[in-house]
């Protein structure tokens, strides 16, 4: 859903509270992230999966249970805020409640995004996230984005993942992480019958 002027204008003083001062910003737009499974969509969905069994058992229907479903959609497609300003692009989480930024999940360096997108819903990756617009907010961002250079845009470099055995700089590690340590003996087989 697209934001409306009042709520785009709060939101976009909430994103310059959390971007570094002297940010200049050039717009904000809103996005969902891409579908996920979180431990909250679990418990959530778990909780609704058994309030409406036991409802259906006893004859009652739920009201109450469109708020469960609610947060359960919420934390499986969250909502985003992504905040053009002159020295980049910031990706933000954003209140289910407020519908404001409340924190930054990545800052990325100014670049381009536009080209011609579907009729309705545009996906993008900016960073390690998958946003989808609606397409009034994707033109929005097209718009504010034509100045910047154009580019892929970088995701944020991973940590390297040790392979087991090794250290993080790829060594051998001084212990194997199965089987006996270097100098012990193993213990006796046992008596076969």
């Amino acid at each position: 859903m697209a934001l409306n002027t009042r709520t785009r204008n709060k939101g976009a003083q909430s994103a310059l509270a959390l971007l570094p001062p002297g940010t200049s910003m050039r717009a904000y737009v809103s996005a969902r992230g891409h579908a996920r499974l979180t431990n909250e969509a679990i418990i959530g969905g778990a909780i609704f999966a058994a309030i409406f069994v036991v409802a259906l058992l006893l004859g009652y229907i739920l009201i109450p249970g469109g708020l469960l479903l609610f947060f359960v959609i919420n934390h499986t497609r969250p909502l985003r805020g992504v905040a053009v300003t002159d020295q980049g692009i910031a990706v933000l989480g954003r209140s289910v409640w407020t519908s404001r930024p409340n924190k930054v999940l990545a800052l990325l360096p100014p670049a381009a995004i536009g080209g011609a997108g579907s009729s309705g819903s545009v996906t993008v990756a900016l960073g390690n996230e998958r946003l989808t617009f609606p397409r009034k907010e994707y033109v929005l961002l097209a718009q504010a984005t034509a100045s910047m250079p154009r580019g892929p845009m970088p995701a944020a470099p991973m940590a390297p993942i040790p392979y087991p055995g090794t250290s993080s700089t790829g060594e051998p590690a001084s212990q194997a992480p199965f089987g006996p340590r270097p100098g012990s003996t193993l213990p006796p087989a046992p008596p076969a019958f």
